[in-house]
């Protein structure tokens, strides 16, 4: 379901590893993320590694949703 929004954040040159992405896949099937907005900020949190990456992770998020 969420797949392409990896490669959404992938195009945007947000440096998402597999790993990450399968923890933040982990958060979701423990149903940790109740609406849009736990995630958006947990995946923020698990996906980018550096602050700089911040604006084009919100340029992907916007895109995709």
């Amino acid at each position: 379901m969420f797949t392409p929004f990896f490669y959404k954040l992938k195009e945007k040159k947000v440096p998402v590893s597999i790993n990450e992405w399968m923890i933040l896949m982990e958060a979701l099937d423990k149903r940790l993320i109740h609406n849009m907005s736990d995630f958006y900020y947990l995946a923020r949190a698990i996906l980018v590694k550096s602050e700089t990456h911040f604006d084009q992770y919100d340029v992907a998020f916007q895109e995709y949703f």
